[in-house]
């Protein structure tokens, strides 16, 4: 690992999605390197995904020879963007204040 991408010493608040079928970013390599991240790195991993479907990839043929590494998905490509829509959602959400707390907007 290069010491210059180490983020457990940062602030930084970070997600790592990553699917339980991945051949490329297996849930072990995941989980070694759980330690390069912050403490409070939020981790989701979702069932029956795997690295092709993070993209709209067609595998077949492997158009992409780094992707036969990859496993089979047990989860179609629909639900695993839409999991990964819903975790960034619900990571990305923490950042927005409820809508009461804005100060009202001055008209121009």
């Amino acid at each position: 690992m290069n010491e210059a991408y180490r983020l457990d010493q940062t602030t930084l608040k970070v997600l790592s999605v990553s699917g339980s079928l991945d051949g490329r970013a297996t849930p072990e390599q995941v989980n070694e390197n759980a330690k390069y991240l912050p403490a409070d790195t939020v981790f989701v991993e979702i069932e029956g995904g795997n690295h092709t479907q993070f993209g709209w990839i067609d595998p077949s043929p492997y158009p992409y020879p780094y992707l036969e590494l990859d496993n089979p998905a047990t989860i179609t490509i629909e639900d695993q963007q839409k999991q990964i829509v819903q975790a960034t959602t619900c990571f990305l959400n923490q950042f927005n204040p409820p809508a009461s707390s804005h100060p009202p907007m001055r008209k121009h």
